[in-house]
């Protein structure tokens, strides 16, 4: 099994080639997984990765939206 931050490059680089559109926005993030090894823990002081979701009700009318306090 590969590690997360591998398989993370390995997604990053199949959306890039998905949707060219959005490859320049991809590399950031494939420039910065490949740059830190600490990419997913809270340490990097540069930053670090994180998941994202969007909670919808069932009738699609209402979301979840979690305020970043440290990033604002």
């Amino acid at each position: 099994m590969k590690n997360p931050r591998a398989q993370l490059l390995d997604q990053l680089n199949a959306y890039a080639l998905a949707y060219p559109l959005e490859a320049a926005t991809a590399h950031r993030f494939i420039d910065f997984a490949s740059e830190h090894e600490d990419a997913f823990l809270r340490s990097c002081l540069s930053g670090h990765v994180t998941g994202s979701a969007f909670i919808v009700d069932p009738t699609m009318t209402r979301t979840l939206l979690v305020h970043h306090r440290k990033l604002d």
